[in-house]
């Protein structure tokens, strides 16, 4: 995932710095919402992964899918939740 967003950054700058419109995307490849896409199906698989991921809490394993639920929506959700709403509201239209 790290290294889909380095890209979409750099495509990004690409279009900034050089004031390219997003209808001319035929013509400079920088079309980055495929890539966009796939970036956030991975956010989303990832966390539906949380909510199934086992964790360590004072020396003992955690399973229980309640717990490990419990845990992650108390601990990381919310900033998940709120990145990964920012990451899909962003624009890509410049000019």
């Amino acid at each position: 995932m790290a290294l889909f967003i380095i890209v979409i950054i750099f495509m990004e700058c690409l279009k900034i710095f050089f004031l390219i419109p997003e209808k001319d995307k035929e013509n400079f490849p920088t079309n980055t919402y495929p890539l966009k896409m796939l970036t956030f199906g991975l956010f989303i698989f990832d966390g539906v992964k949380n909510f199934f991921t086992a964790y360590y809490h004072m020396a003992s394993l955690i399973t229980d899918h309640k717990k490990i639920s419990q845990a992650y929506l108390s601990g990381h959700f919310l900033f998940d939740l709120i990145s990964l709403f920012a990451y899909f509201t962003s624009s890509s239209q410049y000019l």
